[in-house]
């Protein structure tokens, strides 16, 4: 395996076959955005049932913990890009 990366490696099926699960791990990298996108629409919505329910010391709460979960939203976004 170590060959796979060394610059004098002639090409041979070994060299492809590292090739092709180099970009396997690329192509089903998961998105950690995506969970935390996930976890804040549901901390709204929740938020949004408890308030039509009377019950605004639970949305309040629930509203601050969607907006720790947005900032860490919005710091990862913004490293990405």
């Amino acid at each position: 395996m170590k060959a796979c990366f060394d610059p004098r490696f002639t090409p041979t099926v070994a060299w492809w076959r590292c090739f092709v699960v180099k970009e396997k791990a690329v192509l089903f990298k998961r998105d950690p955005a995506k969970k935390l996108r996930k976890s804040y629409k549901a901390k709204m919505e929740a938020a949004m049932h408890a308030m039509r329910q009377g019950d605004v010391r639970s949305n309040a709460m629930l509203v601050a913990e969607a907006e720790k979960i947005k900032e860490e939203l919005d710091r990862l976004e913004g490293a990405t890009q």
